[in-house]
């Protein structure tokens, strides 16, 4: 069995992309809720009915506790299992990495960020997010470090996370985990990223800068594009790269 797991607050916007391509992989889902108020649920109940969906324990987004949050959860089911956000799509040949084996094996799977800000441009709900983002940072590009935020497929009980679930070294080519957190293309990616910060633990906005401000304080619409640059910085066209996993699908 193939399960992923998330943890979500007010996503309704992106969990029909999310669920809709991971439901092809996975036959069961975990997801985890920091108390949304919009259509979240719904949504998951409507496109993965069979799919868990699991009150978190605590009120706010905390890295330490949302790492032993997620360790417990994996450590109680079978087979292969990842745990990503919904603004990340593993990409990449998922059947063949998840082959049937007695032996422990993990997976270290590499990341391109892809990042754009344009407030003014739509993205089109009816295409997949890749279709339409192109710019942002491979793993291999070194002079950006935080592009080495590779993710974990396992298929054992006892894995170990340090805050934030990432890994320093891929041991694959085979699949890469697409993300989206900035791509801050129309309103509603701009909502979302303005609201997540309300579920930050207050002893981690200083250090937080993926969600809060560059100075760890709020952020706004007045700083969004010093925190995206802060951030991201320079992108490079990476149709080349996703093709390189995209041919699995």
């Amino acid at each position: 069995m193939r399960t992923i797991l998330t943890h979500f607050y007010n996503e309704e916007y992106l969990l029909p992309w999310w669920l809709n391509h991971h439901k092809k992989y996975f036959e069961h889902g975990m997801l985890l809720n920091f108390g949304s108020t919009d259509r979240s649920i719904e949504i998951i109940k409507d496109i993965c009915p069979t799919w868990q969906v699991l009150p978190s324990k605590f009120e706010k987004f905390d890295s330490h506790h949302l790492e032993w949050e997620m360790m417990g959860y994996e450590r109680q089911i079978p087979g292969w299992r990842i745990s990503i956000p919904v603004t990340e799509f593993l990409v990449g040949d998922i059947s063949g990495l998840t082959a049937p084996t007695s032996e422990r094996t993990q997976w270290i799977i590499p990341s391109l960020i892809f990042g754009e800000y344009a407030p003014d441009r739509e993205l089109d709900t009816n295409k997949l997010l890749w279709e339409q983002c192109h710019m942002g940072l491979h793993y291999q590009d070194t002079a950006q470090p935080r592009t080495w935020q590779c993710r974990s497929m396992h298929n054992y009980n006892d894995i170990f996370y340090d805050g934030g679930r990432h890994f320093s070294q891929e041991n694959t080519d085979k699949a890469m985990i697409f993300k989206f957190a900035n791509v801050l293309v129309g309103e509603q990616m701009i909502k979302r990223k303005l609201q997540i910060q309300t579920k930050v633990a207050e002893w981690e906005k200083p250090v937080a800068t993926t969600h809060c401000s560059v100075k760890g304080g709020i952020l706004t619409r007045e700083n969004l594009y010093e925190n995206y640059k802060t951030i991201v910085g320079e992108t490079r066209d990476c149709t080349d790269i996703m093709n390189s996993v995209l041919k699995f699908l």
